[in-house]
């Protein structure tokens, strides 16, 4: 067809009908048009020699020598076949060719085949944010009609990994309908679960027609046993659509090539592993999009977020020392770690003050380093703090100071701590969020056989495994701190002098010994020792070593100082009756001692006092409680016999005053024997060798 007249600056423009044109093989026509020729007003042809000529073009019917003609279907998103005025070279000059074009010509593609696309994302709306384990996400996945014809029925294949995902829910996805964005139909759909991590979706009903779209939703729960953080990826991909509701009489899994019911840019399938690089929410295929893309296929990710917490507790500090009950300050150290990728808000930590300890509420407001605020009130065995924020990664260590008290264990003390509760986002009108490995509560777990010091790694919840090896599985947002105290332990040890002037008869005296062994760790001084004197024994005139009391119940104070490991004693010198004979028993014990700083101190085994009737069972110089003994008490067994007195007459034939050999003795020489005043009190004969005794004689 030919323009009569286009003055300059004027366009003119027209419309061409094809009536059923054949498709190319990608489904689509192209149409091209091209100046062949003009004229100037004076009627000479730009064809004629000398005739006028274009400036950036040469008007011709050869379609072949205009480059991007040799591919008229590769239109760019600015469609630069359509380009007549661009400056090409950047001099500011618009009116200039194109090297790739010429813009005398232009050519047109139109889609007359089938073309579905489809997008998948994650409904924010519903699905929570974070996502923890357990939570269900929901997904939309929308089928788009981007063709020139109509679908009656589409099938969509979704995957998903049921190593991270929960096994698909029937009750989350009942059928339902969707609403089409074009005319309003109604499109039905239907989920079946096929086993193995893949799922049909069923579209049916009214047709999708080009231009419109749908939007079906799914929901599929992430596993609540995971234990890491994780991007869970769902893929979904068109496995099939027909053009009408018979699916007898073809549709798009035929694989014969001149099916007609095929999609221009990508091939339906439930392969998810043959769409190359998937590129999320990407729906213009191979054509203007990524080559390596289908667009049919499409994937969403969620990335689940754990909160987990962790703490430990350590004792830091004792002043002052050693250890003074009711003086004494021990600072634990609580350190909080949030081991998850989710920052904890509102960490409630409980302390648990136990025996030994007492919660003073003047020591514990912002007064340390690194305190927060306790509350509660003097004397409270459970009290609380709240830690505000603690970003993900990383801890947040915060004090408690507690007075030692006398308690009931003299060698050590524990106390205890627990995140009793933690949030997520401060919004206490929403759920807290789970810890993946320990349950957050006011309960103190050291009761339990699931304890373990200092433990911060391990899940006492499913259980997980025992990372530390010794057998326990500990739960790690709760954690103890012991401190060790100094022992403070003497022990005694009573014994008889053995020497040759220790003679043990009536009216004599007898020396005891009493040793003080220190086995503890601190200093001793001013060890009270009691002597319990049975009845028969007095303290002796001969005694110079300091004794108080001269019968039952006699004392002495040892001044010390008697350091660790070091022992000391003391002598009592006693007085033995002089009617008395027999077994007797003496006991001595400590009834008290101090330490360094004059602290009266309990013996780390044994109750010092003055009451010999409370250590039962004693046994003999025993000083390390064997036995059932009770090592700062200690006694000795001895026995005062009657006196006797007796010798031999001989025949002392060289007079030296020895009996030598051969000096024999004399058999029946009658021998008296006298008091003090003279007077004969008994006699007796010397037997056949000269000897001769008197027995059970009393003292004068």
């Amino acid at each position: 067809f030919t323009i009569d007249r286009l003055d300059a600056g004027d366009e003119v423009t027209w419309t061409v009908t094809y009536t059923n044109p054949a498709p190319g093989p990608d489904g689509r026509i192209v149409n091209a048009a091209e100046i062949e020729s003009f004229a100037d007003v004076a009627g000479t042809s730009s064809s004629d020699p000398g005739g006028p000529q274009d400036i950036d073009s040469t008007p011709d019917s050869d379609f072949g020598d205009d480059p991007l003609f040799d591919d008229p279907t590769a239109l760019d998103p600015a469609d630069s076949h359509n380009d007549i005025g661009r400056d090409h070279d950047g001099d500011g000059d618009v009116n200039e060719p194109d090297p790739g074009d010429e813009d005398d010509h232009d050519a047109e593609a139109v889609a007359v085949g089938f073309d579905l696309a489809l997008r998948k994302t994650v409904d924010t709306g519903v699905t929570p944010s974070p996502v923890e384990r357990g939570d269900d996400v929901t997904f939309e996945i929308e089928v788009i009609n981007q063709g020139a014809r109509s679908v009656q029925a589409v099938d969509v294949t979704d995957t998903f990994d049921l190593a991270l995902w929960a096994p698909f829910s029937t009750a989350a996805n009942p059928d339902g309908s969707a609403v089409d964005t074009g005319d309003g139909d109604t499109i039905d759909y239907a989920i079946t679960d096929d086993g193995g991590g893949t799922l049909t979706i069923e579209l049916s009903g009214d047709a999708l027609d080009p231009g419109e779209s749908v939007v079906v939703p799914l929901v599929l729960g992430v596993r609540a046993d995971l234990t890491a953080a994780a991007t869970l990826e769902n893929l979904a991909e068109i496995s099939r659509f027909d053009d009408d509701t018979d699916p007898g009489n073809g549709d798009s899994t035929d694989p014969d090539p001149s099916n007609p019911i095929q999609d221009l840019d990508s091939t339906p399938n439930a392969d998810p592993d043959d769409d190359g690089i998937p590129i999320d929410d990407e729906i213009d295929g191979t054509r203007g999009g990524n080559p390596n893309d289908e667009d049919d296929h499409d994937p969403a990710e969620v990335t689940v977020q754990l909160f987990d917490l962790a703490l430990r507790k350590r004792a830091v500090d004792v002043s002052p020392t050693p250890p003074v009950a009711g003086t004494t300050k021990v600072t634990f150290e609580i350190e909080v770690f949030n081991q998850g990728s989710i920052n904890a808000t509102d960490v409630e930590i409980t302390d648990y003050v136990q025996d030994g300890f007492t919660f003073l509420a003047a020591d514990n407001q912002n007064t340390p380093v690194r305190n927060t605020p306790w509350t509660g009130a003097d004397g409270d065995t459970a009290v609380t703090t709240v830690v505000p924020l603690v970003f993900a990664g990383r801890s947040v260590v915060v004090d408690i100071v507690l007075t030692m008290d006398a308690g009931d264990d003299p060698t050590e003390r524990f106390n205890y701590a627990e995140i009793s509760a933690a949030d997520d986002d401060g919004n206490v009108s929403t759920p807290p969020p789970t810890d993946v490995d320990s349950v957050p509560d006011a309960t103190n777990d050291e009761v339990g056989d699931s304890y373990e010091d200092d433990e911060i790694d391990e899940d006492a919840l499913t259980p997980g495994p025992d990372t530390s090896g010794d057998g326990t599985v500990d739960e790690d947002d709760h954690d103890g701190a012991v401190v060790e105290l100094p022992i403070f332990d003497l022990a005694l040890r009573k014994v008889i002098d053995e020497s040759a002037d220790n003679v043990l008869a009536p009216g004599g005296d007898v020396t005891f010994t009493i040793e003080v062994h220190n086995q503890g760790e601190l200093e001793a001084n001013d060890i009270d020792i009691v002597d319990y004197l049975p009845d028969g024994l007095t303290v002796s005139p001969a005694d110079t070593n300091g004794w108080t009391g001269t019968s039952g119940n006699v004392t002495i104070t040892i001044a010390g100082p008697l350091a660790p490991g070091a022992s000391t004693s003391v002598d009592l010198v006693a007085r033995i009756g002089d009617d008395v004979v027999g077994e007797l028993v003496n006991a001595a014990e400590i009834t008290e001692a101090e330490d360094e700083n004059d602290i009266p101190r309990d013996d780390v085994d044994s109750e010092p006092n003055d009451d010999p009737s409370d250590d039962d069972d004693p046994v003999d110089d025993e000083i390390d409680n064997g036995g059932g003994d009770e090592d700062d008490h200690d006694i000795e067994r001895f026995e005062i016999l009657p006196s006797s007195l007796g010798d031999t007459v001989w025949i002392d034939i060289d007079r030296d005053g020895v009996q030598d050999d051969g000096e024999p003795g004399v058999a029946d020489v009658t021998v008296e024997l006298l008091d003090a005043d003279g007077n004969v009190l008994d006699e007796t004969t010397t037997d056949a060798d000269g000897r001769y005794g008197f027995t059970e004689l009393t003292p004068g």
